[in-house]
């Protein structure tokens, strides 16, 4: 698109505009969570099945808030862009 842009308005200038940018920060941090929450996922998984061979029951570590990981990650789309020095 930026070079049909500037093929089409030689004489345009191009910028960033706010929106767009935070748009694309957005997809790029959920991109990166739904990542990391696939491999919690499967650690959990293989601690799980590690568990069974054992024939142990599994009990996943909970974290301080009362959550386990895979908790946390699964609503975690937007502790990632709070600013935590508030």
């Amino acid at each position: 698109m930026k070079h049909i842009a500037s093929k089409a308005f030689p004489s345009a200038e191009q910028i960033s505009d706010r929106f767009h940018v935070q748009q694309l920060m957005s997809q790029a941090i959920d991109e990166m969570r739904i990542e990391l929450r696939w491999e919690v996922i499967k650690a959990e998984n293989e601690q799980i099945r590690l568990s069974r061979q054992r024939k142990e029951q599994y009990h996943p570590k909970v974290e301080a808030n009362g959550e386990t990981l895979r908790q946390i990650m699964a609503r975690s789309k937007h502790i990632m862009t709070r600013n935590m020095y508030k």
